[in-house]
Formats: C-alpha cells, sequence, structure tokens
C-alpha cells in the first residue's frame, strides 16, 4: 500500500506529538505502573473529554473522523480507570468506536482492511469488527479481522462467500492490533505468544510454526497488526471461547553513543553488540558496513543488524515518517565546518548478519556520532479475549 499525502502528513504529526515535552519519563515504572484518569462529564463533546483523559496520562488525543462522530457527546463518570479503558468507554457511550483498521465487507467482494490507518474514533456501523478490546499494562491489544482460507480462497465471518466456499478448513488466520501509551519505544523480542486457543467444544487449535508475521506502520514501537496463523484443517466451532497470549516487548535503560573520525578511512567503531564500518566517503554519497546484532537474537534465530538512520538534526528527528525502531542505531553527520548533513535517499542489502548501506548525502561528512539503545527490559503485553466468532 503506497501512503497518499495526507496519511503522510498523518504521520508525521503523529511522530512530533508521540514524546511527551520535557523528554520520556522511566518506561519501565510507566509500564509497570501505568496511569490512571478520573473525571465526570455531562454532555461533554467527545473531543474536550478525551482531550482530558489524554491531559492526565500525558496523551495525544484520537481524532474523531468527521461526518462519522463529528458532535457526539457523551455523560459519565470514571474513576482510577486505566486511560485505555477510559477511552474505550467514552467512544462506546457516544456509539463510536476505537480502531485502527477500516474493515469492510461490500457485497460480492472479498474482505478489504487498510493496514495504514492509525488509531481513531468512527461511528460503530456493521463492518467493524466488534470485540472487547484487552488491556495490559500501558498498551491495548483489539481484535482487527478473523478470516479462513478454504482451497485457496479468503473468506471473512461476514461474508456470504463463507457459505458457498468448500467444507475443508484449512487455514484460520486472527489479526490484532496492539497500541501503546505515547511515549513509549517498545521493540518486538520475540514473536506473539499464544497460550490458550479453545473453540466452544473445548478443541484446542494449534498455531502454524513460524505463521505469526506483522506489518504496518510502526505505532510507538508495535509493528502495525500482529496475525497468528492456526491449522484448522481438523475442524472447530463456531467460536473461540478463549484467546490468550501475549506479545513480549523490550524496554530502552540506557543509550550508547560513540565518535566516529573519518579523516581515515576505513573507519570503525562498536556499539551495543553491532560494529560500524565506514568504508566509502565522497561529496554527497557514504557507504556503511554494519556487522552483527543490537541484541541477542531469539533462541534458535539469525542475528540481524539494525537499520541505521540518519538524523535531521541535534534533537533526534529522522529524515523518515516513522520513529526510530528501539534496535536502530541513529547516526548524526557533520562536515568539516560543523553543519549537519542530512540524507536525501538510502538503501542496503546483505546476509542478515552483514549489511551494507549506501547514503545520498547533502555534503560531504567528517564525523559521526552514533547512538543506539545499550541497555533493555523484557515485558510483555496479554491478551485474552472470549467468544469470537469465527468464519462458517
Amino acid at each position: 500500500m503506497t501512503p497518499t499525502l495526507a496519511s503522510v502528513l498523518a504521520i508525521v504529526a503523529f511522530a512530533a506529538a508521540a514524546v511527551p515535552a520535557g523528554g520520556p519519563p522511566d518506561l519501565v515504572e510507566r509500564f509497570d505502573r501505568p496511569p490512571a484518569v478520573t473525571a465526570s462529564f455531562k454532555n461533554e463533546p467527545v473531543e474536550k473529554a478525551l482531550a482530558e483523559l489524554g491531559r492526565q496520562a500525558g496523551c495525544r488525543v484520537f481524532p474523531v473522523e468527521g461526518g462519522r462522530g463529528k458532535g457526539a457527546t457523551v455523560t459519565l463518570e470514571v474513576k482510577d480507570l486505566s486511560y485505555w479503558a477510559a477511552v474505550d468507554l467514552v467512544a462506546e457511550k457516544a456509539g463510536l468506536v476505537l480502531t485502527g483498521s477500516a474493515f469492510e465487507d461490500p457485497p460480492g467482494e472479498s474482505m478489504r482492511f487498510g493496514s495504514m490507518d492509525g488509531l481513531k474514533l468512527v461511528k460503530a456501523e456493521k463492518g467493524l469488527l466488534r470485540a472487547a478490546p484487552s488491556y495490559g499494562g500501558p498498551a491495548r491489544a483489539a481484535l482487527v479481522s478473523v478470516v479462513a482460507e478454504r482451497s485457496g480462497k479468503i473468506v471473512n465471518r461476514f461474508s456470504s462467500e463463507a457459505e458457498q466456499a468448500e467444507a475443508e478448513k484449512a487455514t484460520l488466520r486472527v489479526g490484532l492490533k496492539f497500541a501503546a501509551l505515547d511515549g513509549f519505544e517498545l521493540a518486538e523480542g520475540v514473536l506473539l505468544r499464544v497460550d490458550a486457543a479453545v473453540d466452544e467444544k473445548g478443541r484446542k487449535l494449534a498455531p502454524v510454526e513460524g505463521g505469526g508475521s506483522g506489518y504496518g506502520m510502526t505505532v510507538n514501537g508495535i509493528s502495525g497488526e500482529r496475525w497468528v496463523v492456526f491449522d484448522g484443517a481438523g475442524g472447530y466451532g463456531e467460536r473461540l471461547a478463549e484467546f490468550a497470549g501475549a506479545l513480549e516487548v523490550l524496554l530502552p535503560r540506557g543509550e550508547e553513543t560513540v565518535e566516529m573520525d573519518l579523516a581515515a578511512l576505513p573507519a570503525t567503531a562498536k556499539i551495543g553488540g553491532t560494529t560500524l564500518t565506514v568504508k566509502e566517503v565522497g561529496d554527497g554519497t557514504m557507504k556503511i558496513e554494519a556487522k552483527g546484532s543490537l541484541f541477542p537474537p531469539a533462541k534458535g534465530a539469525d542475528a540481524k543488524s539494525p537499520d541505521l538512520k540518519v538524523l535531521a538534526g541535534e534533537k533526534g528527528e529522522e529524515e523518515t515518517f516513522f520513529r526510530p525502531r528501539l534496535a536502530d542505531v541513529r547516526l548524526l553527520l557533520r562536515d568539516a565546518e560543523g553543519k549537519v548533513v542530512t540524507s536525501s535517499g538510502w538503501g542496503g542489502g546483505g546476509d542478515g548478519e552483514t549489511m551494507t548501506f549506501e547514503y545520498q548525502l547533502s555534503g560531504r561528512p567528517a564525523k559521526i556520532t552514533v547512538r543506539a539503545t545499550a541497555k533493555v527490559e523484557k515485558r510483555e503485553i496479554p491478551f485474552r479475549f472470549a467468544g469470537i466468532p469465527l468464519p462458517r
């Protein structure tokens, strides 16, 4: 999916608002003790109610989609409620739903949904997959979609095509969307873990090995939708009585910084678990080799080199539409006069353990300041759902 100018501007605006003024708080403490909100609203416009909840939790305000939710008001009280639960309660009272994907099922057409959509409040309509969200610490998990693939044909649970499909149920896919409080920079530790997937008759569904996946824009370090793929060849009932598990994430706890002088090449530096070697520097070009992994790879997985992001200035703004991932290495380039050198494009390739990056630059860099997260702590974002309707 190619982002439109409007979606790009929305992503950039989101990134600008992602980190609260004054710098991020202690993320581990905020993860373990997420903020609670208390408020009383009487015929309050939804936008103002959300603004108050966001003010207390240090979060941005979710947009209300024009024409589908504007003008809605709410009357309710919340006391010591988690931020995400309060947002969903406000949405429910106003007849809205907090969603990040447009889920549609036009008659005679296959399923469509837009994974690039950020979280927003829209009018609750038929065609939006409704399921009670699951809350874990500072994060919210919600169902995006439940689809089945039968004989190479994908159908969803709303589709009339499901009744016409062959009886064999080969593959079942359940999609989740995770979102964390603003200010978090999270990195996924391992694939989504499933602890329980049982239908109403007590039959256990087995996840397909390596069947987890994720895509879409990065929201506070969590990449878009996460899918779990089940082997449904043995059959399943009308609903998942229980679907539970967790997404392991990494929290940053410290940052390393090293300086590289480019007077003599090749220039080499080590940061985290990665060795960087500047191979070539020209007027408007640069080539860097990255070897190793910033973090130890998951058990049984190959080592992966992190991406090298060229920063646009001292504060660390990227020249991309997405915030840095936790495993990224950020490069601040300066010329001989100390002026920041920016990048207009880059490309890279390699075998996973060793990557080579080539950049097109605004000038000739004379030195590099390299920044990377040096210490992390593992946490889990749990999820638990019940009574999920399945495709028939």
